[in-house]
C-alpha cells in the first residue's frame, strides 16, 4: 500500500518502470505498478489519510508459522473493553503517551477517524486511519490497549495516560510483528490505481481476512409474522421494525412483539425511529427490549447516547455530501454501532428505493457501516463486492410490485431469498 514517486526526464513505459524497479529491489519490496501523475502530486505531503492494520494472536502458544507475521499476547483479551477504550481516541488529540522518544514530527497532535477492534477465532484485528501518524503511534497504542483487554489498566486509566501526554506512563511498545500499512488516501483527481494492500498478498493472512467476514442482513419495514419467520428461514440476520406512524411500513408495539417472539434464536431486532420524542423510544424499548436502535431522523449524538442501548445512526447521503463529511459524521458518533448509509430523498426518511453515489464511501469506514438505499436482489452483490461493508439494510428492493405498482410493506419471498443469495455469493 505504500505509495513512492520520483522526479524523472527519462520516457519509459510504465510497464517497463515496475519490471526495471523490481529487478533492483530485494525479493521483500516490490512494486505493484507505475503510473505519471501531475507535477503537484507528492506522495508524502499529498496524502489525505493512512489506514493500517495490526494482526494480534490472542492464544496459549505463539504460533510456529506466524510468529514474524503477526503479533502475540498470551492473555485472553476482553475486545469489549479494548474497543470501548479505543473509541475515546477518535477525533483530534495530542498523542504524546503514544509517540516513541526519537519521533521526529514537529506536532504531536494527529486526528484519529477509525479505530476499530474485531476478533475472528484467536486472532484480534486493530484496524486505524488518521490524518498521519507518529513514530510507533499503533505499536504503542495496539500495547496500551492489550493492557486493557487484560485488566492491567481500565478505560479510564487509558485515557488518563492519553491526556497525561507522557510516554513513560504508557503501555510498552508492541512487537513490530503485526503492523501493516494498508491505504493511503489521495485525491481522486490524481487517478491513481488501486493496488493491492499487504495483507491480501500474504500467503496465511489472505486466507484469515477472506474468512473473517460474512455480510450482515437487515430485512426492514417488517409488518407481519409470517413475513419475518420467511425472512429468518431465507438467512435474514435481523428485523427492522418501525415505530414512525407516517411510514406505510409502520407497526405496532403489539405486532412487534409478537414478530419478536415467532423470531428463531439468533435472529435480532432493530426498532427504528424518525424524530421520536424520548418517552416514545422508551416505551418500545422497555416493552420490546431490541437488539439494537436505530436513529432515522435528525437526532443528534446526545440525543442517541442518552438511552444507553446499542445504536446505529442513519445518515442521509446527498449529491453535496463529500467523503470528509461521512469521516466527520463518524466522529460526531463515535458511539454508534455503526453509521447506516441512505440516499437522501425530499419529503422522506428512507424506504424511497433510491441509490446514491458508493464512490463517496472511504475505505475505512466500510468496515462499521451499514449500506442502505436502493439496494435490490441486482445490486446488492455489487455492492457488496465493491464496499464491503458490515452489513446491508433493505426494503423497498425486497417488497410486491414495481415503480408505482410497488406494495410497500409486503414483503416478496423470492425477491428476498434472491436478495440473500446474491449477498452470500459476493462474500464467498
Amino acid at each position: 500500500a505504500q505509495i513512492a514517486h520520483i522526479d524523472t526526464v527519462v520516457i519509459r513505459d510504465v510497464k517497463s518502470w515496475v519490471r526495471g524497479t523490481n529487478a533492483h529491489l530485494p525479493g521483500s519490496v516490490r512494486v505493484v505498478w507505475a503510473t505519471p501523475v501531475s507535477d503537484d502530486f507528492h506522495a508524502r505531503f499529498s496524502a489525505q489519510s493512512r489506514s493500517y492494520q495490526y494482526v494480534l494472536l490472542n492464544d496459549s502458544v505463539e504460533g510456529a508459522l506466524t510468529s514474524r507475521s503477526v503479533g502475540f499476547f498470551h492473555v485472553p483479551l476482553d475486545t469489549q473493553a479494548m474497543q470501548a477504550a479505543a473509541t475515546m481516541l477518535l477525533g483530534e488529540h495530542d498523542f504524546s503517551s503514544f509517540r516513541a522518544a526519537e519521533c521526529q514530527a514537529k506536532s504531536p497532535v494527529r486526528t484519529l477517524y477509525q479505530a476499530t477492534i474485531e476478533r475472528r477465532g484467536r486472532h484480534i484485528f486493530f484496524k486505524f486511519r488518521a490524518n498521519a501518524f507518529l513514530h510507533h503511534m499503533i505499536r504503542n497504542i495496539v500495547g496500551g490497549l492489550v493492557s486493557v483487554g487484560a485488566e492491567r489498566h481500565s478505560q479510564q486509566q487509558f485515557m488518563d495516560i492519553l491526556k497525561a501526554r507522557n510516554r513513560v506512563v504508557a503501555a510498552p511498545t508492541f512487537s513490530a510483528a503485526g503492523l501493516y500499512l494498508t491505504d493511503v488516501e489521495y485525491d481522486p483527481g490524481f487517478g491513481l490505481p488501486v493496488g493491492a494492500a499487504p495483507l491480501e498478498r500474504h500467503p496465511f493472512l489472505a486466507n484469515a481476512i477472506s474468512s473473517m467476514h460474512k455480510t450482515r442482513i437487515k430485512i426492514c419495514g417488517v409488518r407481519k409474522v409470517e413475513d419475518a419467520l420467511m425472512a429468518a428461514d431465507a438467512g435474514a440476520d435481523a428485523i427492522g421494525l418501525i415505530f414512525y406512524a407516517p411510514s406505510p411500513r409502520a407497526i405496532t408495539l403489539e405486532l412487534a412483539i409478537a414478530v419478536r417472539d415467532a423470531l428463531p434464536p439468533f435472529v435480532s431486532t432493530v426498532a427504528l425511529f424518525v424524530n421520536a420524542e424520548r418517552a416514545r423510544v422508551i416505551e418500545v424499548c422497555n416493552a420490546l427490549n431490541p437488539s439494537l436502535i436505530q436513529f432515522h431522523g435528525d437526532e443528534d449524538h446526545a440525543y442517541c447516547a442518552s438511552f444507553a442501548r446499542p445504536y446505529v445512526k442513519a445518515i442521509r447521503v446527498g449529491a453535496s455530501m463529500k467523503a470528509d463529511d461521512l469521516l466527520q459524521l463518524q466522529v460526531t458518533f463515535s458511539t454508534a454501532k455503526a453509521l447506516l448509509l441512505d440516499s437522501l430523498s425530499a419529503g422522506q426518511y428512507g424506504g424511497s428505493g433510491e441509490s446514491f453515489d458508493w464512490g463517496l464511501i472511504p475505505a475505512s469506514m466500510c468496515e462499521r457501516i451499514v449500506l442502505s438505499g436502493g439496494l435490490t436482489p441486482s445490486n446488492v452483490g455489487n455492492a457488496v463486492r465493491k464496499i464491503r461493508p458490515w452489513a446491508v439494510d433493505v426494503s423497498s428492493g425486497i417488497e410486491m410490485g414495481e415503480g408505482i405498482n410497488l406494495k410497500k410493506g409486503i414483503k416478496d419471498p423470492e425477491k428476498i431469498v434472491a436478495f440473500i443469495s446474491a449477498v452470500r455469493s459476493a462474500d464467498a
